[in-house]
């Protein structure tokens, strides 16, 4: 016999004391496996075509030329920190409390996110 606890969840379901996940909740061990190998391919197959893209639109149109050096690491690390750090002290005041809970993930997110607008300024300018 199951009763629901709350009228409102219909995903809350006790069974003899043990609380009943629906079907769409489980996912076996090969289902799972099976969806990231099929993941991993569909990323190498665009990344693939991106690269047979570009060599095409390079190639044929002459696109992606560089004009000038662009930024450098250095100018792009410096503009990459400071769009980083303004982004974690409006993560910081938006987050409100918790936030001395939180310090580790945002010192984390912090370097990954210069690390991510460093690359991309020094690759894209």
């Amino acid at each position: 016999m199951s009763t629901r606890k709350n009228n409102d969840d219909p995903n809350n379901i006790e069974d003899g004391g043990h609380q009943i996940t629906p079907v769409h909740d489980r996912m076996s061990q090969g289902d799972k496996i099976a969806l990231s190998a099929i993941g991993a391919v569909f990323l190498v197959i665009a990344l693939g075509l991106m690269l047979v893209a570009k060599w095409f639109l390079s190639t044929f149109f002459g696109m992606f030329q560089t004009i000038d050096d662009g930024l450098g690491f250095r100018t792009a690390f410096l503009i990459g920190t400071g769009i980083s750090f303004a982004t974690i002290i409006l993560f910081a005041i938006v987050a409100g409390e918790g936030v001395v809970g939180e310090l580790p993930t945002m010192i984390i997110g912090f370097f990954v996110m210069i690390l991510f607008f460093t690359l991309s300024l020094a690759m894209v300018f």
